[in-house]
């Protein structure tokens, strides 16, 4: 399994929410901020502005674009990059919108109206990964980079289907589309992404991806910083210095993190007592694992098991 299939493996979606809008001139409308939350809106009809709290400068989506907001901050989608917006909140009020169907809002111009597919989808462990945590504050792709992508496209006029429906089984399917949207957006966003000194490039630089493989796959081993160093090919200290440059945490640092959330995947998805898991993520004793559990997460391994059962386990 590569690096990103390796991170995403631990990064599970943990609800969705999605709906469709028509919007018609003039209008916009501010998304507020929300920890643990990415957020999208696919452009299926017209066009629109989309400002992200922080930048400067809005971008135009055309038809076919789609906008990721991957942690969750603040934005304002509108017709026109200078109009004033209404708070998301009000502007469900006015709409009388209630959570089912099209959410219809704006004035009276309706030659070009603007049809979206949005949504949100709540990442299930508090803390990510340092790869998802420095993603910028919004990805954009272009329906031209989507096209390329023959499934993507007709995967979200599916999923605007599916939140019309009330099929059997509708909200699992939307939650596994939400976890492939997720995983796609990302890997398109590694792809073309440019260089600079971000996790993206550790896991292009072939010298680190080989470290964090070796640190994915074995965390049981019990790595120091040289023997790391000595897997990437680096001497200790310039290993040690690129590591922390691109990964924004020195190597032993990223390790424990990662041991952390391999342990909590395993205590969500298997019956293995605490003890092998502690060993299988590289603590000695299980004592030690708990130690290290309870301060990163607050809760005990055992706690954190029994709260994110399956609920036909319960």
């Amino acid at each position: 399994m590569d690096n990103l299939s390796e991170i995403l493996s631990v990064t599970k979606v943990k609800s969705s929410l999605y709906f469709r809008t028509a919007f018609t001139a003039p209008w916009g409308v501010t998304v507020p901020s929300f920890n643990h939350v990415a957020r999208f809106h696919y452009v299926s009809k017209g066009q629109c502005w989309v400002r992200v709290d922080g930048e400067s400068d809005p971008q135009c989506l055309e038809q076919g674009d789609l906008v990721v907001v991957p942690l969750g901050r603040a934005h304002t989608l509108s017709d026109t990059p200078d109009r004033k917006p209404t708070a998301l909140d009000r502007l469900v009020e006015e709409a009388k919108y209630e959570g089912d169907g099209c959410l219809v809002y704006g004035g009276p111009e309706t030659q070009a109206p603007t049809a979206l597919i949005c949504g949100h989808f709540e990442y299930a462990d508090e803390i990510l990964n340092p790869l998802l945590r420095q993603l910028p504050p919004a990805i954009v792709l272009r329906r031209t980079l989507i096209g390329d992508v023959e499934w993507l496209d007709e995967g979200l006029l599916f999923l605007s289907k599916e939140i019309d429906g009330d099929r059997p089984g509708r909200d699992a399917l939307v939650q596994r589309i939400s976890e492939i949207l997720l995983i796609q957006v990302l890997r398109q966003y590694l792809e073309h992404a440019p260089e600079g000194s971000t996790p993206v490039s550790a896991l292009r630089d072939p010298r680190l991806a080989r470290a964090l493989e070796v640190m994915h796959h074995r965390p049981e081993d019990r790595w120091t910083v040289a023997s790391l160093a000595a897997e990437a090919g680096m001497s200790r200290t310039a290993f040690a210095g690129r590591f922390q440059q691109l990964m924004g945490l020195a190597p032993l640092e990223y390790l424990t993190d990662w041991r952390l959330r391999k342990a909590t995947k395993l205590l969500r998805e298997t019956g293995s007592p605490v003890r092998v898991i502690a060993y299988q993520c590289g603590y000695e004793s299980e004592a030690a694992f708990a130690r290290a559990f309870k301060k990163r997460f607050g809760v005990s391994p055992g706690e954190y098991r029994r709260t994110h059962l399956p609920a036909q386990q319960h």
